[in-house]
């Protein structure tokens, strides 16, 4: 069996990949939400405009 001090920096590489893999994924899971935000933001505002319009 190994020592546990040459166990270490294996298992840190092994979470330092898991990480980049979460960070990464985190990323694209925000960019998703924020095009969505925008995309409901923009709806919104068309009924707005079309609210204000029909009230004239």
């Amino acid at each position: 069996m190994a020592e546990p001090k040459d166990l270490v920096l294996p298992l840190l590489r092994e979470i330092q990949a898991d990480l980049a893999a979460f960070r990464k994924e985190t990323g694209e899971r925000l960019s998703r939400l924020e095009t969505g935000q925008r995309n409901i933001r923009s709806a919104l505002g068309g009924e707005r405009v079309r609210e204000l319009e029909s009230h004239k």
